[in-house]
């Protein structure tokens, strides 16, 4: 910069007539010499980091600094200048380009100056004779109404007189627009330029900078405009860039542009910028036709005309990406592991979205998402059936051999593990949306990282789990590219509504099993007893599982009301089953005995997890919001997790099975009740040995407690990995071991959310005890496993004692020893085991229970049982 103003100003020396000049940027740290600025107090200015700056401290004040300048005619002036705040009519600047005196506050002082500032905030021209200013040019308004304002300011007079104000707001220089012209010759002479500050408070004490200020004969322009390029804005809009500011009037005649195809002249031509022009055109271009643009007559401001010309553009209808047009087909969120392949790809995480539309789509302002953080994306255009790349903008290089790349200032975080993602449009509604896991890896190894998730069946966007696998490329993914899995994954199965709950007395939530088509719910057919009506029907985002109805009255205590639904369809477009019934009423606070624990894996299979499952065996809707689980930890409740921090209704003789993955129950599992499932981020640590499961409600009432040990399952089991406990019925006592059994392997040695495998279905009457069944087969097939001695006293108080024997009379198995009971109902297992562990023989064997009060009455109970085999 300071090399060119040297070779400007030699060359101004040889070949122009000599003219005073002024070149200033203060970098000497003096405003006293070369050039010599006179202020009119020296108290008033200063010189701060290079700039000129004021320094005056008196309210109301104003004052200036000017220096000897003799250009007046054909010259130029620019200079920069800081005003950190707001302007206002007793807050400005104004800048004397020239001045017969050097006291700017001269009231005969005449010379143009520009304001900068003042009542409308804008950049203008003035001109003062004999201290009475005149408006010449009336700059944009609201310009400087900004609290900071750095500005390039030039203004050109020429030599028939035109003025021309420009202001780059940018304050760099190189993007001037223009404020206005005029042409006026009242003043040919100049002695002085100068600043002169007006200002008001203290907040504006020393707040004025002024800098690279230069003042040189105008070089006559001579060079004509140069059309640059051309933007298609829509389907009827193009803008074209020019080289130079543009005379307006010319500019914005439309007979100037003549285009092809029966396009014709535009309708309008606006100047949008200094050297910009819109022209909007009446017909619609077509998509994917090229056109021909004539452009002649334009000239810029010194009249210079640009040379005729011809352009090609060509317009591409886009799209706003809608409802599974874009979707996820690839995710890699674990770039490193010890089983990566050998040809690995770049070390980050990325995420692949594929345009399955026959639209060229625009990704602007589309958001893409986790659980924790959002980016935008900017304008990229996808053509059909192609795949774009989204990683960290530090990453873009080394993906970009792969295809197309998209980088992002600090990319998604992604978990390993798996959490929600979700694509919205530029009108905020989703587009796709979609829950991975590092379940469906289908291999330890690959989850363990190195490999992407692809997914299999892009015509299939709604399905999740069994649509996904771990990537089988060579390099362990396909960035941009066709994945390297594929099969068709239908989906014929309809949904299924998993839970109706009234959240309060006005509105109803009903919950499906997977994702559902919005539209369809709020077009379904929604019918309730009591003669209640919906008023109203919002369905749920991101995850489109849920719908809320609003009620026309509200709910009544203590009622149970009947819904019947009929008309939904999931996300494929799979019809609910016409007349799906359900009961709900408002939830009614729990008593002690009304949920309990029903069955527990402490011990899962290899990869699996843990589950508690809950059973309510009341007549009541009972909400399990702020209801806790925990485990004993050096001696205290412990770990306690909260169940739900939303609203969860367990219907009456309902299960609700608690995880932390449900799909990698349901895999282990698949007789599971999905339905009844409930995922949790987390469950208190269960010992495979021995433990305690807590069951706590919102009040920090304790309402269950078990203490499980591992030697309660059947002690026959080849393993006790994958088995759960069982209650074998709600009615028993929750601490006594023969309360409980494992599960039967004929379900797969669990029973995920429905009915226990072991469950007890008879109840004794009062002074009874019955064996059932008298037959059983101690074989762990899930069909008669164990024999139940079940029994039920009308007083509390008697001792009992229960003993196997053979039919020799030899004592086979002690099962009660002076045992105390209640009048509650009990039960005694004898699962087919010696007093050594061994398995009794096939036969005949009788059981006798022996129960005494303490007055000495006893009652004797011979009850015969059979241990079979079955063929």
């Amino acid at each position: 910069m300071r090399i060119f103003s040297c070779f400007l100003a030699l060359y101004l020396c040889l070949f122009l007539p000599a003219k005073a000049q002024v070149v200033e940027d203060f970098t000497d740290g003096d405003f006293t010499l070369n050039p010599v600025w006179t202020p009119n107090s020296p108290t008033d200015w200063t010189i701060d980091a290079g700039q000129l700056r004021s320094n005056a401290s008196t309210l109301n004040y104003n004052f200036y600094i000017s220096t000897p300048n003799t250009l007046a005619t054909e010259a130029q002036w620019e200079m920069k200048i800081t005003l950190p705040f707001n302007t206002s009519s007793t807050n400005y600047v104004d800048v004397y380009l020239t001045a017969a005196q050097a006291n700017l506050q001269s009231p005969t002082n005449s010379g143009y100056f520009v304001r900068i500032g003042g009542t409308n905030d804008e950049i203008s021209l003035y001109k003062m004779t004999s201290g009475t200013s005149a408006l010449l040019i009336d700059g944009v308004n609201g310009k400087t109404n900004t609290s900071n304002n750095t500005l390039k300011i030039k203004a050109v007079r020429t030599i028939t007189n035109v003025w021309t104000i420009y202001t780059d707001i940018t304050g760099a220089g190189n993007n001037y627009a223009i404020e206005g012209t005029v042409t006026d010759n009242s003043f040919n002479t100049s002695a002085f330029f100068g600043f002169r500050v007006q200002q008001s408070t203290a907040s504006f004490f020393n707040r004025h900078f002024f800098d690279d200020i230069s003042i040189a004969p105008y070089i006559p322009d001579t060079t004509p405009p140069v059309f640059q390029s051309i933007e298609v804005s829509n389907a009827t809009e193009v803008i074209l860039n020019f080289s130079e500011p543009l005379q307006a009037l010319i500019a914005q005649n439309t007979a100037n542009y003549t285009a092809n195809n029966g396009l014709g002249s535009p309708t309008t031509a606006v100047l949008v910028g200094a050297d910009k022009i819109k022209l909007a055109f009446a017909q619609n271009f077509i998509s994917g036709v090229g056109n021909t643009l004539l452009i002649k007559n334009v000239v810029d401001l010194a009249g210079n005309e640009v040379l005729t010309q011809q352009t090609e553009f060509t317009f591409i209808e886009t799209f706003a990406p809608q409802y599974h047009e874009l979707i996820i087909t690839e995710i890699m969120a674990d770039p490193q592991g010890s089983a990566q392949p050998l040809a690995v790809l770049p070390n980050a995480e990325y995420l692949e979205l594929y345009n399955r539309s026959n639209k060229v789509l625009n990704l602007k302002d589309c958001q893409i998402s986790d659980e924790s953080s959002s980016k935008t994306l900017p304008s990229v255009l996808l053509p059909p059936n192609t795949y774009i790349l989204l990683c960290d903008n530090a990453q873009v290089a080394n993906f970009q051999p792969f295809g197309k790349v998209l980088g992002l200032s600090g990319f998604l975080s992604l978990t390993n593990g798996g959490e929600r993602l979700t694509l919205k449009n530029a009108q905020n509604a989703v587009i796709f949306t979609m829950r991975y896991s590092d379940d469906w890896y289908g291999s330890t190894s690959k989850a363990d990282g190195g490999w992407s998730l692809e997914i299999k069946d892009v015509s299939n966007p709604c399905r999740e789990a069994g649509n996904w696998t771990a990537s089988t490329a060579s390099r362990g993914g396909t960035p941009s590219k066709s994945n390297s899995v594929g099969e068709v994954v239908s989906d014929l199965t309809a949904p299924v509504l998993i839970r109706v709950e009234a959240i309060d007395a006005q509105n109803v939530r009903l919950t499906f099993n997977e994702k559902m088509n919005e539209a369809s719910l709020q077009n379904a057919v929604y019918q309730f007893s009591n003669g209640l009506t919906v008023q109203s029907i919002a369905v749920e985002s991101p995850t489109l599982t849920r719908v809320i109805l609003t009620l026309s009255v509200a709910l009544q205590a203590q009622i149970t009301y009947s819904f019947t639904f009929s008309n939904a369809k999931d996300c494929n477009l799979n019809s609910i089953t016409t007349g799906t019934q359900a009961s709900f009423a408002l939830p009614t606070p729990d008593v002690q005995g009304d949920i309990i624990l029903n069955e527990i894996l402490f011990n899962p299979k290899t990869a699996g997890v843990d589950f508690v499952e809950l059973y309510n065996k009341s007549d009541k809707y009972i909400n399990l919001q702020n209801w806790k689980i925990a485990n004993i930890a050096d001696n205290i409740i412990a770990n306690q997790t909260l169940v739900s921090t939303d609203i969860l209704v367990l219907a009456p003789k309902s299960y609700l099975l608690l995880t932390t993955n449900i799909g990698n129950v349901q895999s282990n599992y698949p007789k599971s009740e999905v339905r009844n499932f409930y995922e949790i981020p987390s469950l208190p640590t269960y010992n495979d040995d021995e433990g305690t499961v807590i069951l706590i409600n919102p009040a920090n009432v304790e309402r269950e407690r078990f203490f499980y040990k591992d030697d309660f399952h059947f002690a026959l089991l080849d393993t006790e990995d994958g088995v759960s406990l069982e209650r074998i019925s709600p009615t028993l006592p929750t601490n006594v071991r023969d309360s409980w059994h494992s599960a039967s392997e004929r379900v797969g040695f669990a029973t995920p959310g429905y009915l226990n495998s072991q469950a007890q279905t008879q109840a004794p009457q009062d002074n009874e005890i019955q064996v059932n069944p008298p037959i059983f087969t101690p074989d762990a097939d899930g069909q008669d496993d164990f024999t139940h001695i079940q029994y039920k006293f009308a007083k509390g108080g008697y001792v009992m004692t229960a003993v196997v024997y053979d039919k020799q009379g030899r004592k086979i198995k002690q099962l009660a020893e002076n045992q105390l009971l209640g009048t509650e109902e009990g039960t005694i297992i004898w699962d087919g085991t010696t007093q050594t562990q061994t398995l009794a023989p096939q036969g005949y064997y009788l059981i006798v229970v022996r129960v005494f009060d303490t007055s000495g009455q006893e009652k004797v109970y011979r009850k015969p049982v059979a241990v079979g085999v079955r063929f």
